[in-house]
């Protein structure tokens, strides 16, 4: 649109704005007084948040904006004046004495977020009310209403704000919030990302399926639109006469292929025509450390699932398999598979799986120490001895560390982008599980492989030539690890179990916790490979947790199969007090090596642009039990 079409356009935000406070400084100790890092605050930074977010976005396009909301009479709300003062924005501000102005403070050491403090209040009703006598005036010189709603109860009256918009004529644009859109009826055009969709349409497992669920609740809702934000896939908009796709705009990296993109404009700025000496030399040295892969086009490639060669190694593996299945749900038959299989019965993971070719795992160790494979456009390095009981620690740094560093400089040298299976063990015995070296020290031979190639990452972050993720997984569960063994899960053990005796088993307490109160960080391996897929267009390099960022007792998960498999709704004193729930003696060769408490810190994670919903340990061993029933239903091969 022209700028000074914007120019012309006045726009009405109203919804919950609130304050944005960040502190800012270094954070190089533990405190004597709990297991926590104390942060020395070197530097302070306020900002407009919510309502007042998009209403500054609004002016930053060039078109004016008024924003109506609800604001404390104290300091931050002061604050929040002078912001949108300076900012150009037209204030209509509410005043409410007896609430505190919504605040968001964000404390943050290096580079990473250690803590969110929220502090808000629900305003009155008296304050609501005025707002919505102040809307129907205000409604009539605006050309547009944008309502922003963040669950905080500034848009109590959003049913009768729809309905006066309409009425006068004006587009009502809505970003959701919660599960109820029946308050949004009306409306011209509500955008929700995927999670807010999914929570409320529920999950889809295609794009045909996705579709009749959007148009259904446009429908459903009387809307004209529904543009539904995509993260890494764009952006779908909606409306009776089809629909729209918009591929994300991301940036074209590296030397190789930009002389040859097709793309004109980049997002570093360079715009002058490929093939041209002003745009090649520059560009070249914008670009020297980063990847030669176009992530637009490797984007469109991914949502197409064609025409593309993925390495997987650990494919016949409990997360290599599930990583497999997953390229192949998403349309990728092209998947070429890496692994040992000396172990035999590992073949059963991989006979699901649809591949191209399969390497045996020293013949493609010493085929990419030569340099005699064909190239990939990604690779899914989930290979490893993740036996945490392992004391070879000669087989263990051959098999852990040089092979991925082997594997590592091969990527770097053909710019393939590099996904790579990490560890929680990195951390030992830390309480604080942030992606940083102060906070890492691991127990034994199998976290320190992990650990010292990490740190082989770290040294190389600033001349990478391709993207390379680190997943540190934590306590991951779930489907096609029935080989394991005694490195199985604590879920999958306990199926077994229950089959057999009608019974589970835990350990008793230790380190100062209660019978079955260690706690872990618990991850379905539905949310890993959800995780690791998302890096593989994300265009993203760094050491990544990849837990559910919640600790919870193994007491939850021994309940929880329990329920499961019994039908039952017991309490966990109850299953106790049955006999179903067992406390054995907690193992000598464990002491000193054992995690008993880990939750993984999703900071980084969700900074680099994950938005996924991940299972509680009592959704994921909920349905990780249905599939242990209907794929092992007597327990016998288990």
């Amino acid at each position: 649109m022209d700028s000074s079409v914007l120019a012309a356009k006045r726009v009405l935000v109203v919804g919950d704005c609130m304050l944005d406070q960040y502190w800012f400084g270094d954070a190089e100790r533990i405190s004597p007084e709990a297991p926590v890092p104390v942060v020395r605050v070197l530097r302070t930074d306020a900002r407009l948040g919510g309502a007042a977010n998009v209403a500054l976005n609004i002016t930053t396009l060039g078109a004016k904006a008024a924003l109506m909301s609800v604001a404390g009479e104290d300091e931050a709300g002061h604050t929040l004046r002078s912001l949108l003062e300076a900012s150009g924005i037209e204030s209509l501000l509410q005043t409410d004495s007896s609430i505190k102005t919504t605040v968001k403070l964000r404390i943050i050491a290096r580079q990473q977020q250690m803590l969110r403090a929220d502090f808000e209040d629900a305003p009155t009703r008296e304050v609501l009310a005025a707002i919505l006598g102040s809307f129907n005036d205000q409604i009539e010189r605006s050309d547009a209403v944008v309502l922003s709603d963040y669950g905080k109860g500034g848009l109590n009256h959003i049913r009768q704000m729809i309905e006066h918009a309409r009425q006068v004529g004006v587009p009502v644009l809505i970003d959701p919030k919660g599960s109820d859109y029946s308050r949004y009826k009306g409306a011209t055009l509500i955008t929700p990302n995927r999670a807010e969709l999914a929570m409320v349409t529920g999950c889809w497992s295609s794009e045909e399926e996705l579709r009749n669920k959007a148009q259904r609740l446009r429908e459903e809702l009387d809307l004209k639109a529904l543009l539904l934000t995509r993260s890494e896939e764009g952006m779908t908009f909606y409306t009776a006469d089809g629909e729209l796709t918009v591929p994300a705009q991301a940036r074209c990296f590296g030397r190789r292929r930009h002389r040859d993109c097709r793309h004109r404009r980049h997002a570093c700025g360079r715009g002058r025509p490929a093939g041209s000496r002003t745009h090649r030399q520059p560009r070249r040295r914008h670009c020297r450390r980063q990847t030669r892969y176009c992530f637009r086009e490797l984007q469109r490639t991914f949502r197409r699932g064609t025409i593309m060669s993925i390495l997987v190694t650990g494919a016949a593996g409990f997360i290599g398999c599930n990583n497999v299945l997953e390229l192949n749900r998403r349309g990728f038959k092209d998947v070429i598979a890496v692994d040992n299989l000396t172990k035999s019965e590992k073949f059963l993971n991989l006979a699901k799986c649809s591949i191209s070719d399969y390497f045996d795992k020293n013949d493609f160790i010493e085929r990419v120490r030569r340099d005699e494979l064909p190239v990939p456009e990604v690779i899914f390095h989930q290979g490893a001895c993740s036996d945490t009981m392992e004391t070879d620690g000669r087989y263990m740094m051959e098999n852990n560390y040089r092979y991925t560093l082997d594997l590592f400089h091969w990527a770097q040298k053909h710019r393939i982008p590099f996904i790579y299976a990490s560890s929680a063990a990195t951390y030992g015995a830390s309480q604080v599980f942030v992606e940083d070296v102060a906070y890492e020290g691991p127990l034994n031979v199998y976290g320190y492989s992990k650990y010292l190639f990490d740190q082989v990452v770290r040294a190389n972050m600033k001349s990478l030539t391709a993207p390379v993720a680190g997943m540190r997984y934590f306590n991951v569960y779930g489907p096609h690890e029935q080989h394991k063994g005694r490195m199985a899960s604590v879920a999958f053990h306990q199926y077994s179990q229950f089959k057999k005796e009608g019974r589970v088993k835990l350990f008793e307490g230790c380190l100062g916790y209660g019978n079955g109160c260690q706690m872990r960080d618990f991850v379905f391996v539905e949310d890993v490979i959800d995780i690791a897929m998302y890096f593989m267009t994300a265009g993203k390099s760094g050491i990544f947790n990849c837990g559910s960022g919640r600790a919870q007792p193994f007491n939850d998960v021994a309940l929880t199969v329990v329920n499961s498999l019994s039908g039952t709704d017991y309490t966990l004193e109850e299953a106790v007090s049955k006999g179903l729930i067992e406390y054995i003696p907690f193992p000598e060769a464990l002491k000193g090596k054992y995690q008993a408490y880990t939750q993984a810190d999703l900071t980084n994670l969700r900074a680099a642009g994950y938005e996924g919903e991940l299972h509680t340990v009592q959704q994921g061993t909920a349905k990780y039990m249905q599939y242990l029933s209907e794929t092992y239903p007597t327990g016998e091969r288990v």
